[in-house]
């Protein structure tokens, strides 16, 4: 079975080119906290079309709906952070998928 998440936010990241940025969506980043752990991640997902818009998802959230969601493909990867001078995680999705929560 795989992890579960609640997702938080839903943000667009926009491709850089030379240090600016440019009006492409390069894909979408989730805030998500996993239903076992309650640990928080942050899942970034290539592609121009989000599962919901960011706008859609404070909709459901005012409304008090948990948006629940699993990640396909879902890869882990440390890297050195150099604003916190730790070791931090990048974790990338092939997608993201609502899960009715039952």
């Amino acid at each position: 079975m795989q992890s579960q998440f609640i997702t938080a936010t839903a943000s667009e990241l926009f491709r850089y080119e030379n240090g600016t940025r440019t009006d492409e969506v390069q894909g979408h980043k989730y805030l998500v906290t996993n239903t076992d752990t309650f640990e928080q991640i942050e899942v970034f997902i290539a592609g121009s079309t989000p599962l919901l818009t960011p706008e859609r998802l404070e909709e459901l959230q005012e409304a008090g709906e948990r948006i629940f969601v699993e990640f396909e493909n879902a890869v882990v990867k440390p890297y050195f952070n150099e604003r916190t001078h730790s070791i931090e995680d990048s974790i990338k999705a092939d997608a993201v998928t609502l899960v009715k929560n039952s």
